[in-house]
């Protein structure tokens, strides 16, 4: 789509008005990932305004991705060691509780002691990640938490790469009809990536491949 069909500010926030009134809840930042807008630009408030421009077909179509039950968050916590995903959760909300829940099942799932290591957990800048209910795990954990610079994902390449190998070879494929179907869908895609996934920085090793061989 050309710059001159992007919707500006008052587009976008009434574009988010009507899928909230459908009950697909979707945050300015996404729309503007979306229409190709600067979040600058949003935030910028012209003197003189333009009326908005919103394509109604490309409007229609996102709002046929929703499926029964609207927008849905994927938290996926990626081990740097071995590129396994070891937590993840699919939510109707991504609220801090489901991301800390995500986090927890990871620790426990690799048998962390929460009394003696040196491990560190890096994220964006994501509210979630500094709300209560995560950083009460992370120091229950004994975790050391740090934050990539802002606007800088490629310091967190890797699970930058899982979240694009997602979209393009799952979720982008699929026109899902309810968050049960996602999560199957999703959940098989995660294990094929497990099995099948190789990695350059792992000899060529699938994750599994690499933990079984370091554990022989």
């Amino acid at each position: 789509m050309g710059s001159s069909q992007r919707p500006g500010r008052d587009g976008l926030l009434t574009l988010q008005s009507e899928m909230e009134a459908e009950g697909k809840r979707v945050s300015i930042a996404q729309l503007c990932r979306w229409f190709g807008v600067a979040r600058s630009s949003f935030y910028y408030a012209p003197e003189d305004p333009k009326e908005p421009v919103i394509d109604a077909a490309l409007s229609e179509e996102i709002r046929k991705f929703c499926g029964l039950d609207g927008w849905c968050h994927l938290t996926a916590i990626i081990d740097c060691w071995d590129r396994t995903i070891v937590g993840w959760r699919l939510s109707k909300t991504g609220v801090a509780k489901v991301v800390a829940a995500a986090l927890e099942e990871a620790l426990r799932g690799r048998g962390i002691d929460a009394t003696a290591n040196d491990l560190t957990l890096r994220s964006d800048n994501g509210l979630v990640f500094g709300a209560k209910p995560f950083v009460a795990v992370v120091r229950r954990y004994g975790l050391d938490q740090e934050y990539i610079t802002p606007y800088t994902p490629e310091q967190n390449g890797m699970i930058e790469r899982f979240f694009g190998s997602l979209k393009a070879e799952c979720v982008w494929l699929h026109r899902f009809q309810n968050r049960d179907q996602a999560f199957a869908v999703i959940g098989r895609w995660i294990d094929k990536y497990h099995d099948e996934r190789a990695h350059s920085a792992l000899g060529y090793l699938t994750p599994n491949e690499y933990r079984e061989k370091l554990a022989a």
